[in-house]
């Protein structure tokens, strides 16, 4: 057994595991349900000729489609962000981002095991996809996969104040800023409904403090994707580049404390 004693905790655990432990109340899915949104795992294709993928881009919905009706593609989802350039050229390196585990929870070991081995599966699947039916991938290969399933949401702990889809829409301000926001409210729904899925802003929101101060707790702060806030408005909170400055802002307010 041992203890790290502290005056001031940080929860970075994503799933707010710290807070949850302390007794901190948080909420799980959407309110009507406990569903989060999907998982997903990225990978890398190499030896892929990016002078003919890209411009092929855009008919990709019609190559998932003629593969479908052909038997050669089963997968829940081959769309969304999809490709993405790393190396140009004849011989480049392309990320695909067309994998979502629907109905699993990002906080139970089982679930995150079925996650990962069925990614992978789906990988190799859309691998040999890509390769039959996406004009520059004909020898293509799988260069590299993620080391685990990306988990978008599990745990949102219940804080001082609680962040809300409105507000998110609204370019809130607040007193108590301590970064802003402006990825869309992208939301991968888990039972396919697409829920508020890829809504852009027209201007950037603030997030207060008290969103990363849990109720009961006081020497305690959460930062990252697990901060305070609603179903909604965690699905534009959740990405890195809104996360970072939000990590930043809870350091600076421990020392402080401290």
């Amino acid at each position: 057994v041992q203890s790290i004693l502290s005056r001031i905790v940080i929860d970075c655990t994503g799933d707010g595991d710290v807070a949850a432990w302390a007794g901190v109340p948080f909420e799980i899915g959407r309110g009507r349900d406990d569903e989060t949104q999907t998982q997903t795992l990225v990978f890398l294709l190499g030896n892929v000729d990016t002078t003919k993928l890209l411009p092929a881009r855009p008919k990709l919905p019609d190559f998932v489609a003629k593969a479908r009706a052909e038997g050669g593609l089963t997968t829940r989802f081959a769309g969304g962000a999809a490709i993405q350039p790393v190396i140009l050229g004849e011989h480049g390196v392309v990320n695909i981002n067309s994998i979502n585990i629907p109905q699993v929870s990002g906080i139970k070991v089982d679930d995150l095991t079925y996650s990962h081995i069925e990614a992978q599966r789906e990988a190799l699947q859309l691998v040999d996809f890509y390769r039959k039916y996406v004009p520059g991938c004909e020898g293509c290969y799988l260069l590299q996969s993620a080391e685990f399933i990306g988990v978008r949401e599990s745990r949102r702990i219940v804080g001082e104040y609680v962040l809300t889809g409105e507000d998110v829409l609204q370019g809130a301000t607040f007193r108590d800023a301590i970064s802003r926001g402006f990825y869309p409210i992208d939301i991968h729904s888990a039972d396919g409904t697409g829920d508020a899925a890829g809504i852009h802003l027209s201007r950037s929101y603030q997030i207060p403090y008290r969103c990363l101060v849990p109720k009961k707790i006081a020497n305690l702060l959460v930062a990252g994707r697990c901060i305070s806030a609603d179903h909604v408005a965690h699905g534009s909170v959740r990405v890195m580049g809104t996360t970072m400055p939000i990590g930043e802002a809870a350091g600076c307010a421990a020392a402080l404390c401290i």
